[in-house]
């Protein structure tokens, strides 16, 4: 979702120090301008910093991209090996089904 706010205060950049329990890393990225203007009203609204939104996005992001890198793995294994349950297994577990009411 993209806010419309054209009446942007700029903000004064943070002086680089951080207190807290974690060592900080800064860095600088480039990014297109209407995505960092998109950025700024949001983390505005949101009541974010530009830094805490951009952790939370980028988290986000490696999230989701690992989560798909652990299923692609998991599929590629299950392509190459088989899987199932133990025709034991399977064949207790469907006596345990028939005893039940439905």
């Amino acid at each position: 979702m993209v806010y419309t706010y054209h009446n942007t205060t700029p903000r004064p950049l943070d002086n680089g120090y951080t207190i807290g329990y974690n060592i900080n890393m800064k860095t600088a990225i480039s990014i297109d301008k209407k995505l960092f203007e998109d950025a700024e009203i949001f983390s505005h609204h949101a009541g974010l910093s530009r830094s805490k939104l951009y952790c939370m996005a980028l988290s986000e992001y490696i999230y989701n991209y690992s989560s798909d890198i652990i299923t692609q793995k998991l599929n590629n294994y299950y392509e190459k090996h088989k899987s199932g349950i133990d025709d034991g297994l399977k064949a207790a577990a469907y006596r345990l089904f028939d005893r039940e009411d439905w």
